[in-house]
């Protein structure tokens, strides 16, 4: 919760419907937040468990050792994960539940399966079979299933968020990291415990560049490509996609999996180095070459989607070439920074705001979107982008106090989910966007906005 302000001149934007977009709200609210807590206490518990086992494993002085040569790289993966991702960024919350379930549930799941499975193909087929089966098949296909589990679950139960091949990597990106975190954690601490029971020093420099450089790079990109599965599939029409693209993402990933761990067991440290650089990097390479492409996909689909709202008065036409450009946003953003923290903010939500409201016209024009209220989601973001502007000194949003009636906007070229807005009414109570901009949504009681927030 968060304090309220004076409430704004004009009283609250006028649209039909409640604001559902992105967030617990109503009765559910309390629900979303208490699952998401229970979620978390549970992650809590499941990495205590697997320090513990750890700890059993390589002892304490591993078991520290291991936890801060694995945290040491994390914040700077997150911060790149996040940073291809800030035109339209994802939900915070969903983003610390894909990490935590690759650091947690994801690892345990590996951890079991993968002992139990070299366990019983070392005993009917000896130690060496067992030693190409666990790294080699076993854990390729256990471990990229494990971490698919919540990214299937994102792509049915939050469908909307995948809004492209970002969002599929981004996603991806996180549980690959929080999976790479705590097998790290686990293979440092047994370089840590085993030297340090031989007596002999701990080779950090090297240790560090395998498992602290190349290995969190590599999970997230094999798991990128189930993410860009789910992604391919939830922006198509077609039947066949729709089930293949994931399922062929998810072979890739084990794919590359298996390539990964067998270069590195059968060469050794060299060999994985030559194949990282001659197969992996261009790989990589070519996934950031996607992530430009689909970027500039954005501030396109901002031009053509949003240039309706020019003729209505939400925006001006200088406004929308600033939001199609990238040097155009970033501009703008260097001009609200200096007018202080309050306009930078508005002026980042504006951007942000206008992207997803040209995403989700997109979804609508081309039967990608799952919803209830298409319309209403509309107007909610045609009305958060209202309120906004004042924030940091925009001259849009005064001609066109209400939205646009139906009728007029079918006279025009523009995208399904305009076409199809009802004409404005009473805005009824519950929660909308926060005119404030210190929250997603607030909740309007009829007459006033309350204190009561929603993330």
């Amino acid at each position: 919760m968060s304090a309220g302000a004076p409430a704004p001149a004009g009283g609250p934007p006028a649209y039909a419907g409640a604001y559902v977009h992105r967030s617990a709200v109503g009765n559910n609210r309390a629900a979303r937040g208490a699952l998401f807590a229970a979620a978390l206490i549970g992650a809590g518990i499941l990495f205590l468990l697997a320090l513990a086992v750890i700890a059993g494993e390589a002892g304490l002085v591993g078991l520290l050792g291991g936890l801060f040569m694995a945290l040491l790289p994390v914040p700077i993966y997150v911060a790149l994960a996040l940073l291809i991702d800030r035109y339209e960024p994802e939900p915070v919350r969903v983003l610390i539940s894909a990490f935590l379930w690759g650091a947690t549930a994801s690892f345990f799941i590996a951890f079991i399966l993968n002992t139990i499975g070299t366990l019983i193909v070392s005993g009917v087929f000896g130690p060496s079979a067992g030693a190409v089966f666990g790294p080699v098949i076993s854990a390729p296909i256990v471990e990229e299933s494990a971490k698919a589990v919540v990214l299937f679950a994102i792509f049915f139960f939050r469908r909307n968020e995948f809004n492209g091949v970002i969002d599929g990597i981004v996603y991806a990106a996180m549980v690959g990291l929080g999976f790479a975190t705590t097998e790290n954690v686990l293979y440092y601490a047994r370089e840590f415990g085993s030297q340090a029971a031989a007596g002999t020093p701990v080779n950090e420099v090297v240790i560090f560049i395998v498992r602290g450089v190349l290995s969190p790079f590599a999970h997230p990109l094999f798991t990128a490509m189930t993410g860009l599965g789910l992604a391919i599939a939830a922006g198509s029409r077609h039947t066949v996609v729709k089930l293949g693209a994931p399922l062929l993402g998810l072979g890739a990933a084990i794919l590359l999996h298996a390539i990964w761990n067998g270069v590195g067991g059968v060469g050794g440290e060299l060999a994985l180095l030559v194949v990282y650089v001659l197969f992996f990097v261009p790989t990589f390479i070519g996934i950031i070459v996607m992530v430009v492409v689909a970027r500039r996909r954005e501030l396109a689909l901002v031009g053509t989607h949003l240039q309706h709202d020019v003729g209505t008065g939400l925006i001006p036409a200088s406004e929308l070439g600033v939001l199609s450009s990238r040097a155009g946003r970033k501009q703008a953003m260097q001009a609200a920074k200096r007018m202080g923290t309050g306009a930078q903010r508005a002026r980042k939500q504006f951007h942000v705001a206008s992207v997803e409201l040209a995403l989700h016209r997109h979804k609508v024009s081309t039967g990608a979107y799952h919803g209830h209220a298409p319309d209403q989601d509309d107007l909610a973001y045609q009305a958060q982008l209202r309120s906004l502007q004042p924030q940091f000194g925009g001259a849009g949003g005064q001609a066109a106090t209400q939205p646009t009636p139906a009728a007029e906007v079918a006279a025009q070229p523009a995208p399904a989910a305009t076409q199809q807005a009802p004409a404005a009414t009473a805005i009824a109570p519950g929660w909308h966007p926060d005119p404030y901009g210190q929250a997603r949504l607030r909740w309007w009681d009829g007459s006033e906005w309350s204190q009561h927030t929603a993330a």
